[in-house]
């Protein structure tokens, strides 16, 4: 389903979006088909032009921001988004695609900022626990081409169920786990 949207968070600018159908209720989320059309690399560049997460981080569009250190931001998702009161964004300020673009610095500085909203989400709103998630690359369902987790807070029988209802239907010929043992020997690590 395709649509053309205004809004304010995204500075007026008008976008061409696409509603995903075959997610779960609760993550159906708008996907912008110019990120998912082109998946930059960024480390020759600080801010993408034409990133939302960037412009938030730049100033030039709007957010609910609750957390900030140098290196990374965590914000409110707009609200039709949250899958939970104080589901918060956290994104490293430099622009990475995701998780394969990340260097191990930009890892361990958003590891640790998802570590500080968590316990602020335990300690400010009750939370009992966290789901953190993330979707990383082509067929991962990513919907914002910089990298970013989703905490969001857990309570005893707030009916919110993360774990995908079904298995992948893809089949990897040949013993998985000697598959993956047999990459990190090649890479001396182990």
């Amino acid at each position: 389903m395709i649509m053309s949207a205004q809004s304010s968070a995204y500075a007026g600018w008008t976008r061409t979006l696409v509603v995903e159908p075959r997610m779960p209720a609760c993550y159906n989320f708008l996907y912008c088909i110019e990120a998912l059309a082109h998946r930059p690399r960024s480390h020759d560049t600080e801010r993408m032009a034409s990133c939302i997460f960037c412009d938030i981080i730049g100033g030039t569009a709007g957010a609910t921001v609750v957390y900030e250190d140098e290196s990374v931001l965590g914000f409110l998702p707009l609200p039709e988004g949250r899958l939970a009161d104080g589901h918060v964004l956290v994104v490293p300020k430099r622009h990475v695609s995701d998780l394969f673009d990340a260097t191990e610095a930009d890892l361990h500085a958003l590891i640790l900022g998802v570590r500080r909203v968590s316990d602020a989400l335990r300690s400010a709103l009750g939370a009992s626990g966290v789901n953190v998630l993330n979707a990383s690359g082509p067929n991962s369902d990513q919907s914002v081409f910089h990298l970013h987790f989703h905490v969001v807070p857990r309570w005893k029988g707030d009916g919110l169920w993360t774990w995908p209802a079904g298995r992948s239907e893809h089949r990897v010929p040949g013993d998985s786990a000697a598959l993956i043992r047999k990459h990190f020997a090649g890479l001396g690590g182990g």
